[in-house]
C-alpha cells in the first residue's frame, strides 16, 4: 500500500501566531486610518464625578462667565472635550495664537485643569496643538454655554 499524500496538519502554535500577527496589522492600520481621518483625540480629560466646579469663558461673549457645580452642564463641560481632535505632530502650534473659549475644571482633589481653545489651535496639560477640525470645539461650546438664553439672561431649556 502506498501512502497518500496527505498534508500535514499545521501545529496550533503557528496558526495563533499566525492569527495573532494578522490581528496586529489589522489594528495597527485602522489606528492609523483614524488618526490620519479624525485625528488624535485628548486623553486625561476629568472624570465628572470628580469634578467639584466648571468655570467657562468665552472671548465671544466679554464680561460674560458661567460657573456650574453639577449637572449636565458639568458632564457637557468634559463631553465637549470628545470633539478636540488634533493632528499628529503638531506639538506647541499655538504661539502665536490667544483662546476663544476656555472651560477649567476644579476637581475634588484640590487640583486643577483647564482646556482652551481657539477656532485653529487647542492648549491642554501646558500644551498647544493643531485642531483636526477647526472651529467645532468653539462653536459647540460657545452654543452649549453662552446660546441658551435669552435677552433677560433667563434659561432657554
Amino acid at each position: 500500500m502506498e501512502k497518500e499524500n496527505i498534508p500535514e496538519k499545521k501545529p496550533v502554535k503557528n496558526q495563533i501566531l499566525r492569527t495573532a500577527v494578522i490581528i496586529l496589522i489589522v489594528s495597527a492600520i485602522a489606528t492609523v486610518q483614524y488618526i490620519v481621518t479624525k485625528g488624535v483625540p485628548l486623553f486625561n480629560a476629568p472624570k465628572p464625578d470628580r469634578i467639584e466646579k466648571v468655570i467657562v469663558t468665552s472671548r465671544d461673549f466679554p464680561g460674560e462667565t458661567k460657573e456650574y457645580t453639577e449637572g449636565e452642564p458639568v458632564e457637557l463641560a468634559v463631553k465637549l472635550v470628545n470633539f478636540l481632535n488634533y493632528r499628529p505632530f503638531t506639538l506647541d502650534a499655538g504661539a502665536d495664537s490667544e483662546p476663544v473659549i476656555s472651560i477649567r475644571y476644579f476637581l475634588s482633589d484640590g487640583s486643577e485643569t483647564e482646556v482652551a481653545a481657539s477656532s485653529k489651535i487647542v492648549w491642554y496639560d501646558g500644551k498647544s496643538y493643531e485642531l483636526k477640525i477647526k472651529e467645532k470645539f468653539v462653536t459647540l461650546a460657545n452654543a452649549v454655554f453662552f446660546m441658551g438664553e435669552n435677552a433677560d439672561g433667563e434659561e432657554i431649556r
